[in-house]
């Protein structure tokens, strides 16, 4: 039997998710759209049980370091990702920041984008 760790006392409990099924009849493009929706409800369900984050801390932009942490990439590839456009900043003066929304509409649309790497030769 599988059992859940105790969320900490400070902490309010998040029900576990349920696992994804199997494939079946699904095209690329369908598994990508259910990785995606998994991902985004992983990630809220993540910011609903923790207490340090307050609805006006969760709605505040930002910064590129940030970015990079919460999508578990570099700061480069940050930086390169709004160079290309595929992740968009506002601006603030010099300044760049990012929206929720901004990221979760970058996660969707990369979700099941595979880069193929050269090989060695």
């Amino acid at each position: 039997m599988h059992t859940h760790p105790q969320p900490a006392p400070d902490r309010p409990a998040v029900p576990p998710s349920r696992p994804l099924a199997a494939p079946t009849n699904h095209s690329a493009s369908e598994l990508a759209d259910l990785i995606a929706d998994r991902v985004l409800t992983e990630v809220r369900n993540a910011l609903a049980a923790s207490t340090e984050i307050t609805k006006h801390e969760s709605q505040r932009l930002l910064t590129l370091p940030e970015v990079a942490e919460r999508l578990g990439i570099s700061i480069r590839t940050a930086e390169a990702l709004v160079a290309d456009g595929e992740l968009v900043a506002v601006r603030i003066r010099t300044a760049r920041r990012f929206t929720q929304d901004a990221i979760e509409r970058f996660i969707r649309a990369n979700a099941g984008k595979q880069r193929r790497r050269k090989k060695r030769q």
